[in-house]
């Protein structure tokens, strides 16, 4: 839909071609480097390297060196984003000395960068993402959503600058800011598995708001209420034993509610500092103004894993160029979540473990707390996940959806689905290397299963018994198919 189609000239795999093998790629990137045109050969290099890597094997030593000569390009020419890439590209290839010697240096490119970035920075600054992005020091702290983004599916750091880009030209094609997308893309139909915990949510009005009997009854309430808006609501802290499930419901939950949406999470950079990352929705980030401290209207905040962030401070081991990146950062983070959290349109929602509740600094921040439960599907759940599955995977159809249930009890919905993931994509690859379909046996799924179950668990247990049975069955075969062969053979 994007880009073009490659077999629109006819051919069958232009990627096949002498033309874009690895070795054309790495040989014209020499000849740029060698004609001193090096920007060039930065890009081809890398090129080369991803085209090498795509065919199975570790790349050659030249494709490694042409990748460290694109990596020294890139800090010469201070791309700190293109850096960052290359670096993590390149950190298998290394020593610990050269590894250490590079994380310095792209620490260097961050703290520069973000000094230069202080400098030139507008005195009044609308947008508060921007903000932050130019005064916390790390990783990408800004990544827009695009539209068309799946659950949980952020776009990544090397993507960010083309999803913008699609998402501002589909905003200017909308025209009517009104019906643009959260860029959320998902909501409580899109989710298997959680019926349970949706069910928790409709006491708060969430997974309600498409019922013309309940908007109707709201009319009304307000009306005998004599209120014209929505009271401010306590800030829902979803937990669960599954952080992941946790923030898979969060993020569907925003896009139930159907307004624009900020996602705030704590990362690390390479070199171990912590680093505030801020998403943004298009229809958040490409209005014509956003308000300085927060939302302007309706809105979502979305607050991952909140127990495990820390409270904003500065030590002796932080450098002292990183010092006003950080106070400055944490102080607009700060503001912007209390001014969500104060403001009646907005709702603010956040995630933690199972019986964590935020305590001292973000109790305060937070206001008052609805915690609200996730627990771990249960069988019926459990049916639903992996009739799913198969629905989607038909190399998983021979298998009995009753057995799968209860050598999965005590599983997270991720780690199901994961499980299914990986003994898929491992059937897929053994089909490729026969020349043949070759669906997911029971051995397979058993063993991704087991991966998950903790070793003193029942349903380890009972895997490891059908492992063997398994094992034997196999055995049993392939004597029987050996014999039948030799009597063949006699005849």
């Amino acid at each position: 839909m994007f880009g073009r189609n490659i077999r629109a000239n006819g051919s069958d795999d232009l990627d096949r071609s002498q033309a874009c093998s690895p070795s054309v790629y790495l040989e014209r990137a020499d000849r740029a480097w060698s004609g001193g045109d090096r920007s060039l050969a930065m890009h081809l290099y890398l090129a080369a390297f991803e085209k090498a890597r795509e065919q199975g094997d570790d790349p050659a030593p030249g494709f490694v060196e042409g990748l460290k000569r694109a990596w020294e390009e890139a800090c010469e020419q201070k791309e700190r984003a293109l850096a960052a890439y290359v670096f993590e590209k390149l950190e298998p290839y290394q020593d610990e000395e050269e590894s250490a010697e590079n994380a310095k240096r792209l620490h260097e490119l961050d703290v520069e960068g973000a000094e230069d970035e202080a400098k030139a920075a507008p005195k009044d600054m609308g947008d508060l993402a921007d903000l932050i992005s130019n005064h916390l020091s790390g990783i990408q702290a800004l990544m827009d959503l695009p539209g068309a983004a799946n659950v949980a599916a952020f776009i990544p750091q090397t993507d960010a600058a083309k999803a913008s880009a699609e998402a501002a030209g589909e905003s200017k094609g909308e025209g009517d800011a009104a019906s643009s997308d959260t860029g959320i893309g998902v909501d409580y139909a899109s989710l298997v598995g959680y019926g349970r915990a949706i069910e928790l949510m409709r006491p708060y009005g969430v997974g309600v708001q498409r019922d013309a009997a309940f908007e109707k009854f709201v009319a009304d309430m307000r009306a005998r209420h004599g209120i014209d808006a929505t009271p401010r609501t306590d800030t829902l802290l979803l937990r669960s034993e599954s952080r992941e499930d946790a923030n898979e419901f969060m993020l569907a939950t925003a896009g139930e509610i159907g307004q624009d949406a900020v996602r705030m999470y704590m990362d690390e950079t390479p070199q171990g500092f912590p680093v505030l990352c801020v998403m943004t929705s298009p229809g958040f980030r490409h209005r014509a103004r956003v308000a300085r401290n927060g939302f302007e209207g309706p809105g979502v905040l979305m607050l991952e894993d909140i127990d495990l962030w820390e409270v904003p401070a500065v030590g002796d081991d932080v450098p002292e160029g990183m010092v006003p990146q950080l106070s400055r950062g944490a102080r607009e983070a700060v503001a912007f979540i209390q001014t969500a959290v104060e403001n009646p349109q907005v709702t603010v929602l956040a995630t933690a473990a199972a019986d964590s509740r935020p305590q001292g600094f973000f109790a305060t921040l937070l206001g008052p707390i609805a915690p609200i439960d996730i627990d771990l599907p249960d069988a019926a759940e459990r049916t639903q996940i992996w009739e799913h599955e198969i629905g989607a995977h038909g190399s998983l159809s021979d298998l009995d959806p009753a057995t799968l249930v209860a050598y999965t009890n005590g599983l997270s919905r991720f780690e199901i689905a994961e499980a299914a993931r990986v003994a898929v994509e491992e059937a897929y690859r053994e089909s490729i290397e026969r020349r043949a379909y070759v669906p997911v046996s029971k051995d397979n799924v058993i063993d991704k299963i087991a991966a998950f179950q903790p070793f003193d668990s029942p349903e380890y247990r009972a895997l490891e018994d059908a492992a063997v049975v398994e094992l034997m069955r196999a055995i049993d075969e392939d004597e029987g198919g050996a014999s039948a062969r030799e009597e063949e053979g006699n005849r």
